[in-house]
């Protein structure tokens, strides 16, 4: 049933379902939910090396440059982000006949005549990952651009972001407790993935290679949301420019 602050058009909380709901709604498809299955450093290495994507009939469109080609390549083989997101690259140019550069010459033949293997992920790969880092960038959007609060209040009225977003999931089918996403925004068990969604957040007002000062200076404001996260993708970047 929708709530009476949910439909009232001019109320922030029935606005901030509405963004939820345009910002959840290409996770699902056919009706089902359905999220990708990226490694956390798949999404730094696309954003950090400026990996263009796009969609037509046939699949994923990837752009790159020739520079970050070749860094794309280095790292492919130290790292399993970079390793999943140059693969990726490559299949869609396979699929597509379409040229492939020199390094990704050398990576597809080697590929294909089992001369390398991924790389092994320092820690298993959170099965939800790109959902709930999803869910975390709607909270912090809702947080810094809709006067409701961030947690709800157990004796008050249902308007919190974490209501908004509950909300919205069901708009769409699918049950997600405001619980839950609460638990994403405040637990000491979510640390991690608050840390590594605030990285990318501030890498889409600063890139870590072209503004690196003031990407930490605004990282460091963020508190807990730096930290190891953020320390490890960046040694892993500069590494890659050396």
């Amino acid at each position: 049933m929708v709530s009476a602050l949910e439909n009232n058009d001019k109320s922030e909380f029935g606005q901030a379902v509405d963004y939820a709901v345009r910002e959840l709604r290409p996770l699902f498809v056919n009706g089902g939910l359905t999220p990708g299955r990226r490694q956390p450093s798949e999404l730094f290495w696309a954003m950090s090396l400026k990996v263009i994507s796009g969609r037509d009939k046939i699949g994923v469109i990837y752009s790159l440059s020739e520079e970050d080609d070749e860094i794309l390549h280095y790292m492919a083989n130290k790292e399993r982000g970079a390793f999943d997101l140059y693969r990726k690259i490559i299949a869609d140019r396979v699929d597509r006949e379409a040229p492939l550069s020199h390094h990704m010459k050398i990576f597809h033949w080697a590929l294909l005549h089992d001369k390398i293997t991924a790389p092994k992920g320092r820690k298993k790969k959170a099965e939800n990952f790109e959902l709930n880092l999803k869910i975390l960038l709607i909270a912090y959007h809702l947080v810094e651009n809709f006067s409701i609060p961030k947690i709800g209040n157990a004796a008050g009225p249902n308007v919190s972001v974490c209501d908004a977003i509950s909300t919205a999931f069901g708009r769409l089918g699918y049950r997600k407790s405001s619980r839950a996403i609460q638990e994403l925004l405040v637990h000491k068990s979510s640390a991690e993935l608050r840390g590594q969604a605030r990285l990318l957040m501030t890498m889409e007002t600063y890139h870590p290679i072209d503004q690196p000062d003031d990407f930490m200076r605004l990282l460091e404001e963020e508190g807990e949301y730096s930290g190891e996260a953020a320390t490890e993708m960046l040694e892993l970047l500069r590494n890659a420019n050396k």
